[in-house]
């Protein structure tokens, strides 16, 4: 097992996806930057400047205009398909990436700090024995004969049989995860002298050296089957360090607390969710204010007082002035709701939507609306009933007060320090 030492004085940030994905190392660039450290973070040139912003050295992988191709692709946000899609349109080409990472890596020098969609980071951590640690930003990556992670449909399997369930897993790696992403992970690996592998999303994505997740056990507790050198280091929502838009700032202080309605990257119909979210807060005398998040010009409203549609706002910056969040259900989002402390809508797609909604729900700190059924009278009820409901606001300020970004920033820092990580190994 690769140890971390005290020579190792570089960190490579690896991760790939959306914004959701990279948010976070981001952020972890500045805290690790903020200590003094050399890091340096590898994705898509689409986040180049945002990280640039934060002061994180940034080094490209694949090109802004593919990344915007795929996103606007609905293929990538198929219920039960869009993994398959998420390899071929979003993730670069394994080997392709191997070689990238490596003109970044001193051997013997380096930690990698990898996403589990970082495939080359494991790759070079195989081939030249290079420390690499995993982050993983939800619960739904891990695999269990326990707890199953609510998956496409709001379907909970945790009742099933344990033998059933992992014959579960092995379908699923065969009939959908295999095919999608061995092909181009196995012709990487035997290019580079390494043996093929099968499912590889059963164990393998995790490092064997150390997986964090980034997480807290209340959000969801820590299966007897997972990875045993599995870390929960607690939520740590991004932080913009941007200003509010002056037409947010203005319409926040202008009345009573709005509800914010996030859509998420998925939604190609962006004007019917706006429409049922304007319909809902009719129904319950509610502001609304209406965040595109899409680079696409939100339709307008003739209701000035009671909405606002903006192409952006950072919601770390707005959500503690605001009376609840509708989103699609995206952890880093679901997060700031948390971090906030008001009630939250989630209407979930796919990817780890379902079971971040279904945490949410477990909790009492709000509730889940599938898209089949997210339509303006549901939407009231629910809305009505968490905002007048006195449990669920205690529930969410008690929750809240947990969060603490800074520190579990800290403790993440700590694990990759060199001398306290060398000691863990």
């Amino acid at each position: 097992m690769t140890q971390v030492t005290a020579k190792t004085n570089k960190i490579v940030l690896s991760t790939a996806g959306t914004w959701g994905d990279v948010l976070p190392f981001i952020g972890l660039g500045r805290a690790l930057c903020a200590r003094g450290r050399h890091v340096e973070l590898v994705a898509n040139a689409n986040f180049a400047h945002a990280a640039r912003a934060q002061g994180v050295p940034f080094v490209p992988l694949g090109s802004a205009r593919d990344y915007q191709r795929a996103v606007r692709n609905p293929r990538l946000w198929h219920p039960r398909h869009g993994l398959k899609h998420l390899i071929d349109l979003l993730l670069p080409d394994p080997l392709m990436a191997f070689e990238r990472l490596m003109e970044r890596v001193e051997l013997a020098h380096t930690t990698l700090v990898a996403h589990p969609l970082s495939f080359a980071a494991r790759l070079v951590q195989e081939k030249h024995a290079v420390a690499c640690i995993s982050l993983v930003l939800s619960p739904c990556w891990f695999r269990s004969r326990y707890r199953v992670p609510v998956m496409v449909g709001a379907q909970d399997m945790s009742a099933m049989a344990r033998p059933l369930k992992s014959l579960m897993w092995r379908l699923a790696d065969w009939l959908h995860v295999d095919p999608a992403v061995t092909p181009g992970l196995n012709k990487a690996r035997r290019a580079l002298g390494l043996r093929p592998i099968r499912r590889p999303f059963d164990r393998w994505i995790y490092s064997p050296q150390l997986t964090l997740g980034l997480f807290p056990d209340w959000f969801a507790p820590a299966q007897p089957d997972w990875p045993t050198q599995l870390r929960l280091t607690g939520f740590a929502p991004s932080k913009s360090f941007v200003p509010v838009p002056e037409p947010v700032e203005a319409f926040l202080a202008a009345g009573s607390a709005p509800v914010v309605f996030a859509p998420g990257t998925g939604v190609a119909d962006t004007d019917a969710f706006f429409e049922t979210a304007q319909q809902a807060c009719r129904r319950i005398g509610r502001r609304g204010l209406l965040l595109s998040m899409q680079n696409k010009q939100p339709p307008p409203t003739h209701d000035t007082d009671q909405f606002l549609h903006a192409p952006f706002a950072p919601l770390d910056a707005i959500l503690a002035r605001c009376a609840a969040l509708v989103h699609h259900g995206g952890i880093g989002t679901t997060a700031q709701a948390l971090a906030a402390g008001i009630p939250q809508v989630v209407r979930p797609l796919t990817y780890d939507q379902p079971d971040n909604a279904a945490c949410v729900q477990r909790l009492g700190i709000g509730t889940r609306i599938l898209p089949k059924h997210f339509t303006p009278s549901t939407l009231a009820l629910a809305l009505d009933h968490l905002l007048t409901d006195p449990t669920t606001a205690q529930r969410n300020l008690a929750l809240a007060s947990t969060i603490d970004p800074t520190q579990t920033l800290e403790t993440i820092c700590a694990l990759l320090d060199d001398e306290k990580s060398g000691q863990q190994g």
